[in-house]
């Protein structure tokens, strides 16, 4: 008979499971598994089933994060082993290793649709270098196959919830960024340049960023007239004030969007595919607090913001990313390509008070922007000028 903490651990993996869609089975080889594993192989099934029917949706068929080869590691205080899938030369894990039997194929359910699936031991797990601070390797290699390595117990993307699934999509992304696409940066960027806070520029910037979350909340094409059109109008122009404050910002801001603002855009779609929020700020009733945007993580945010705006235009973008483009400056290109220009929705004689964030329920700081009628989660704003 099954003791009380026995069913409660079956009750939580197949509530886990249940969200995905999946029926666990009642048999002794998945239940033997450890809990974290059950719900590590529950996500991948996900990965597997959700790039299998929407590659293309979510950007293209050469990228498809389930087939890459790849390590997967759990290095706890008691607990030191891996996982690997689509490894081409399984026995050289096993050479890898102080053991050749130290690789066993996992016995998994056929409805997961997995790959074969193979556990390793500390003996490579030490080798790979994995830390709570880098939580990714990108080009393990394998007798000759670069892998990428995941560790699926660190607190950032821990497997017992579907963070991980987010994060492995993201770095698996990047992968094919690097070896895949040949991806090129826009010029000038340089990832290891520090930032420096700017107060001044973080205040512009959440201004900046409020335009372009009210775009992304209109729910329609930037390049039609009406109120995304005028916003996206606006975010541009303040940007580019903006940059001509900073413009050693330019390289930085442009590359950290085009690589950082992909991943977290692929994750994105990813995530709504499977009925869950996008990893994107919304601003509140009462603004965006600067402080937020004092360091180069929102760029993450941005990026991802502006290209779900060119996903809307039904204009191909994505090649031109990867081209070295970034995507603001093909959203400026895309807007000056239409017949019609649009004109930003602010007066550009009116002056902001930069020292206080925008209220969106401050009738003033509405007048002062020309906002037409934004939702913005449950707020509505209404201009009585527009």
């Amino acid at each position: 008979m099954a003791t009380e903490g026995v069913l409660a651990e079956r009750l939580q993996t197949e509530q886990f499971c249940a969200t995905a869609g999946f029926v666990v089975p009642r048999h002794g080889q998945w239940l033997g598994l450890d809990l974290l594993d059950r719900q590590l192989f529950t996500q991948l099934a996900e990965i597997t089933s959700t790039f299998a029917q929407s590659a293309a949706r979510i950007w293209g068929f050469g990228f498809r994060p389930e087939l890459r080869p790849t390590l997967l590691v759990r290095q706890g205080a008691d607990q030191c082993y891996g996982y690997a899938l689509n490894i081409d030369d399984v026995a050289a894990l096993g050479r890898a290793t102080a053991l050749g039997n130290a690789v066993q194929l996992v016995p998994l359910p056929d409805h997961l649709g997995l790959p074969p699936i193979y556990r390793f031991g500390s003996e490579l797990v030490a080798d790979l270098g994995l830390t709570a601070q880098e939580p990714a390797q990108f080009a393990v290699d394998v007798a000759g196959q670069e892998c990428l390595a995941l560790s699926f117990d660190c607190e950032e993307a821990h497997a017992s919830s579907w963070e991980f699934a987010r994060f492995f999509v993201h770095e698996a992304f990047h992968q094919y960024q690097m070896f895949e696409m040949v991806w090129r940066v826009p010029t000038g960027y340089d990832p290891s340049v520090p930032w420096m806070h700017d107060p001044t520029d973080a205040e512009m910037s959440t201004r900046e960023t409020w335009f372009l979350e009210a775009a992304a909340a209109q729910n329609t094409c930037p390049t039609k007239a009406g109120g995304a059109a005028e916003l996206v109008a606006s975010f541009t122009r303040l940007r580019a004030e903006r940059h001509s404050r900073r413009p050693d910002l330019i390289a930085l801001e442009q590359g950290h969007e085009q690589v950082e603002g992909s991943a977290r855009f692929v994750e994105n779609i990813y995530a709504s595919l499977n009925g869950r929020e996008l990893r994107l700020p919304v601003p509140s009733g009462d603004g965006l607090d600067p402080e937020e945007f004092a360091s180069i993580g929102r760029y993450y945010r941005t990026g991802a913001r502006v290209m779900e705006l060119l996903d809307r235009t039904q204009v191909p973008w994505r090649h031109r990313l990867a081209k070295g483009h970034d995507p603001v400056s093909i959203l400026i290109n895309v807007l000056a390509a239409q017949a019609s220009p649009v004109v930003p929705r602010f007066p550009i004689g009116v002056t902001v008070n930069l020292s206080e964030p925008i209220d969106l329920r401050d009738p003033v700081a509405q007048a002062a922007c020309g906002l037409a009628e934004v939702s913005v989660g449950e707020e509505s704003v209404s201009d009585a000028a527009a």
